[in-house]
């Protein structure tokens, strides 16, 4: 059945189509596979009346969030823009599909008239200062008793987060092949309640404006930066992902344009079979902006089912291409014989409890990685959103004790990623942990650091799992690692005091028929691998960089098992 948005508008839904929004999605409840259509046309999306809701996202921020479309328990919907332009004012997330199945979002773009990002063009930098030129109509601010203080219509940049700072190159429209990101953070204010390394490594930093859209920083700059070039300041946390998938199942987002948002592009938890085709994340033609969205393009966690983009773009975030994981728990206690308290060690994967009674689980000691045995969830209890008990059907193996991980091996995705392009953002490509099947095919990447990394922890991001079939083929890396000499592919599990017997961490991956174009020689870095296959590759040497990784041999091993390492064709 289909449901036009103009059966629902009103005198006051030229300003804010929010109110018109939840009428039509009423209608959509009551109707059976409906589809919402909209004209091609300019909307504007305002948080002021938008419905909301308390959601912990992992690896964003948690809160309360306004919703534009929230997709809360409906099944058969599919949203068809039409060609039209979603604009979002404040703080306001676009989609949420949660508890939904068979979702369609198709033919629209997305964009903020007011980033969640400020920048600026360099104008002169010391070792005590950086002066930025701003433009005060894109990036409005205000500088208040030695603090900057960005500003929009409805909100102020926040000062209990660090800001990310960027340089890019404006010819190149990508980060400079010298970049090297850190944070800085409001004089006096500490963060160190929240993640305490950046609490240490960020500057602290004071604001002097010299004249009107001309401010200087004043902070012990870790480099020089280029006059002319143009310096980003990643300012609010991750707020607002622009679709944000909770416990769902067939979700398919085709031809949808992704110009901003403040978070996440796409950011998948806890669901099945997720579907993205012709996503293109990048900035709107003709800005001036520096960056699409402010985190990584796309993200799944403990996602089930097959995950698959095709002919996808992913350029100019702050973050990641994707990164598809799971949650490392650590052990916290021992309850009788077949139980365990565990507790979610990082901040931003408080309230993911991914366990279900059938699920399997890995008991892992966290310094070797090595998985003493696994075992099958009986019943879950959660405490808070930190902490939960799992009641296992057997009884605890001998051995494993606190301080473990543990890890939920079922709900883990296949993966198929084909004909995706990907890069001038900060800083990677495809970030791939699961232990099902994965299919790396016919993709482009112009990273500034590594374009496929293949890793996982236990102690920091806590990040799981291990790779058990994963085929990287028929890719061309352009320039890869152009910014830090980073090998284009590279297999580096966290592992602080490896075994001297046993498995290694990942197994089973295939790296063949890619062609590598670069200034660097080095290709692979792989470690802790059983079965590593490198064949058929094609290396073209690249002369749009310095070389910056000079004297590294193109493929470096440690802790694989069993690898083959056939001879790469030189162009």
């Amino acid at each position: 059945m289909i449901i036009e948005i103009s059966d629902h508008l009103d005198e006051n839904s030229a300003a804010d189509i929010v109110p018109a929004m939840q009428r039509a999605l009423a209608a959509c409840r009551a109707a059976e596979k409906p589809t919402l259509r909209f004209a091609p046309a300019l909307y504007h999306f305002r948080a002021d009346r938008a419905p909301e809701r308390f959601y912990y996202i992992s690896n964003n921020d948690s809160g309360v969030r306004r919703i534009a479309f929230p997709l809360i328990g409906v099944n058969g919907l599919t949203v068809d823009g039409g060609g039209a332009e979603f604009l979002f004012h404040g703080r306001i997330t676009p989609f949420v599909v949660d508890h939904s199945s068979d979702i369609t979002l198709r033919n629209f773009s997305v964009d903020y008239d007011r980033p969640f990002f400020s920048q600026g063009e360099v104008v002169a930098c010391t070792e005590e200062s950086l002066d930025l030129r701003i433009d005060t109509v894109e990036f409005p601010y205000r500088v208040d008793g030695g603090s900057l203080v960005f500003t929009a219509p409805d909100w102020s940049s926040t000062h209990d987060w660090c800001w990310l700072v960027t340089e890019f190159d404006p010819r190149t429209r990508a980060p400079t092949n010298n970049m090297f990101y850190y944070p800085i953070k409001n004089k006096g204010v500490s963060f160190a309640h929240i993640d305490k390394t950046f609490d240490d490594w960020a500057q602290p930093f004071s604001a002097t404006e010299l004249e009107p859209g001309l401010v200087r920083l004043h902070y012990k700059t870790p480099w020089r930066h280029t006059i002319g070039h143009f310096v980003t300041l990643g300012h609010e946390k991750r707020n607002n992902p622009g679709v944000f998938i909770h416990e769902s199942a067939r979700v398919t987002v085709e031809d949808v344009r992704m110009h901003h948002v403040g978070a996440m592009g796409l950011i998948a938890q806890l669901s099945t079979d997720i579907t993205l085709k012709r996503l293109d994340v990048s900035v709107r033609p003709g800005s001036s902006r520096m960056v699409s969205v402010k985190a990584d393009a796309t993200h799944f966690v403990n996602c089930e089912g097959t995950i698959r983009m095709e002919d996808c773009r992913f350029d100019n975030m702050l973050d990641d291409a994707t990164n598809v994981h799971g949650i490392y728990s650590r052990i916290s206690g021992l309850i009788g014989h077949d139980g365990i308290e565990a507790e979610l060690r990082h901040f931003q994967q408080h309230g993911i409890c991914s366990y279900r009674p059938g699920d399997r689980v890995a008991f892992t000691d966290n310094q070797s990685m090595q998985t003493v045995r696994e075992g099958v969830v009986a019943e879950v209890r959660v405490l808070n959103a930190q902490h939960f008990e799992l009641r296992m059907r057997e009884p605890i193996p001998d051995g494993v004790k606190p301080g473990f991980a543990i890890a939920n091996v079922t709900r883990m995705p296949a993966v198929v990623i084909r004909g995706c392009r990907t890069g001038n953002n900060r800083p990677r490509g495809f970030l791939l942990t699961s232990n099902r099947p994965m299919v790396i095919e016919g993709n482009t990447f112009y990273n500034s650091s590594h374009a496929i990394h293949v890793s996982s922890d236990a102690n920091y991001w806590n990040e799981s799992g291990p790779v058990h079939d994963l085929v990287i083929r028929g890719n061309t890396f352009r320039n890869c690692g152009y910014a830090d000499g980073a090998a284009p592919v590279n297999i580096h599990p966290e592992i602080p005091k490896p075994a001297e017997s046993g498995p290694a961490y990942h197994r089973g991956i295939v790296i063949e028929d890619n062609t590598f174009i670069s200034p660097n020689p080095n290709l692979l870095s792989a470690g802790h691998v059983d079965g590593l296959v490198f064949r058929n590759n094609r290396v073209k040497a690249s002369d749009a960089f310095a070389p910056n990784a000079a004297g590294k041999p193109p493929v470096q091993l440690w802790g694989c098992r069993d690898a083959t390492v056939g001879e790469t064709a030189r162009k």
